[in-house]
């Protein structure tokens, strides 16, 4: 399991394409991709399988497999998170996923998973020690869609972008 107390990083498809992409190549940046695989090696970072479907580039393929133990399926708790969250979104007329496109399919995961280990770690979600990690841009203008950023506020679980880790971490590159 994770070290006591720090933070558990929850990563969605967006944060993992943006840092393979466009952030940190791991062809480009080792280093941090080595720091990376320090934090996935200590329990510090989890990706819900249907994150990893998301995920096509043969070099987070590569990661995945190369660390099994932060892929993270289906429990009956997350399975609790996601009712609640879909329950919550229905009775606001928002909605995470676009059905007709697929586009935001492991977002509810990615929220449920991180509302789920806090839960049972904490025995409440909120302001727990994990945080959800995404790259999207806010939907707050929308009347009728939202993000992953956006959920996360409603329930007060923390949330930021993936070059957030950096200063998480307090990770230097000279």
């Amino acid at each position: 399991m994770a070290d006591e107390g720090r933070l558990v990083y929850v990563l969605d498809s967006s944060a993992l394409i943006a840092m393979q992409n466009e952030l940190w190549p791991v062809h480009h940046f080792p280093p941090v991709w080595r720091k990376l695989d320090d934090l996935a090696d200590a329990g510090r970072v989890l990706v819900c399988e249907a994150v990893k479907d998301e995920c096509t580039d043969d070099a987070l393929k590569g990661w995945f497999a190369k660390h099994p133990q932060m892929i993270v399926g289906p429990s009956t708790e997350m399975e609790f998170s996601i009712k609640r969250l879909m329950r919550d979104l229905q009775s606001k007329a928002r909605k995470l996923v676009d059905y007709e496109t697929g586009k935001g399919g492991a977002d509810p995961f990615v929220v449920a998973c991180a509302m789920a280990h806090n839960l049972k770690e904490g025995g409440h979600f909120r302001s727990g020690r994990f945080v959800v990690v995404h790259h999207e841009a806010s939907a707050a203008s929308s009347p009728t869609k939202v993000n992953i950023g956006d959920v996360c506020a409603w329930y007060g679980i923390r949330c930021f972008k993936a070059l957030d880790i950096l200063g998480e971490e307090d990770w230097v590159f000279e």
